[in-house]
């Protein structure tokens, strides 16, 4: 009875000892063994070995982290900027000892970086320049991150500078300036839209008034010519002088006027002298007209 309580108490030790005696990692992470408190070598993923109760293990992830900053500061004209900031890290591979066992507080060196860059440079930079230069702002960090770092185990895989947010009181302001500028901007490509109607306009009018002037200048040719062809038909079939050829064409337009005026329904109420007194009247004033202007062609020859 002894000796079999005894093998199955060196059973369950064997169990134990084999137990200890070995450990898997994950993919992504390594091990660190210590043996007695001291480093002695690291493990990789899958299974591994130790010496049982003489070393201990604890596990790294190798995989890329990031960590989230945010530094607020002022620029040289005077506004005051918080820019966010993203360092996405991880430790190197083949210095995981000096990860592990240089630095106990590797956010916090970030962070420290991270302020002294943006307070060296930001301050003699003026808002709208700091806004355009995100870019090579996120160069100076990472460069300057790579270089503190990459001694202690860690690499630096990306710094985005994410924004640069204005206090609320500067994105006002702004916004104010940019909606002034916005409508200072549509007016002028208001007034320029205008200015050109009315040029359109303008154009289009004096147009106008040319082929209407040219239309009334080409009327009056066809009425003259029309009068010079009527009185020289009338000379010829009536064999007549040439005053008494006017005399006569003119009483049948007369005519033609009074009954045209007579019979329109749009036609309103008009005193003309209508008797052969008032025609012959207005014969010779015609005449008159017709020798007046003879005269003075005579005169401009």
């Amino acid at each position: 009875m002894t000796s079999l309580v005894l093998l199955v108490i060196l059973a369950v030790f064997v169990l134990i000892v084999l137990a200890s005696s070995s450990f898997t990692v994950q993919s992504g992470n390594a091990a660190v063994v210590e043996r007695f408190g001291k480093f002695n070598r690291i493990g990789h993923a899958g299974l591994n070995l130790k010496l049982p109760f003489a070393e201990r293990r604890f596990e790294i992830s190798l995989k890329v982290q990031q960590v989230d900053l945010k530094m607020e500061t002022k620029t040289k004209d005077n506004v005051f900027v918080a820019v966010p900031v993203s360092i996405q890290y991880s430790i190197t591979p083949t210095k995981i000892f000096e990860a592990v066992y240089t630095m106990s507080n590797a956010k916090g060196q970030m962070e420290s970086i991270v302020n002294n860059i943006l307070l060296g440079h930001i301050p003699s930079m003026e808002f709208d320049e700091v806004y355009s230069s995100q870019p090579q702002i996120a160069l100076w960090v990472k460069a300057e991150l790579d270089k503190e770092m990459a001694p202690v185990g860690y690499t630096i895989n990306r710094v985005l500078v994410t924004d640069i947010v204005p206090s609320a009181a500067v994105r006002e302001a702004m916004d104010k300036i940019n909606i002034a500028n916005r409508n200072q901007v549509s007016a002028k490509a208001q007034g320029e839209a205008d200015r050109i109607k009315v040029v359109a306009a303008a154009n289009a009018q004096a147009e106008a008034k040319q082929l209407q002037g040219q239309g009334v200048a080409n009327e009056r040719i066809a009425i003259a010519k029309g009068f010079r062809e009527a009185i020289e038909m009338i000379k010829e079939s009536a064999n007549m002088p040439g005053e008494d050829a006017y005399a006569m064409l003119l009483f049948t337009n007369w005519t033609d006027m009074l009954s045209a005026v007579g019979t329109s329904q749009n036609s309103t109420v008009v005193f003309v002298p209508s008797g052969p007194n008032g025609l012959m009247d207005f014969q010779q004033q015609m005449m008159n007209v017709a020798a007046f202007s003879k005269t003075m062609g005579d005169k401009q020859r």
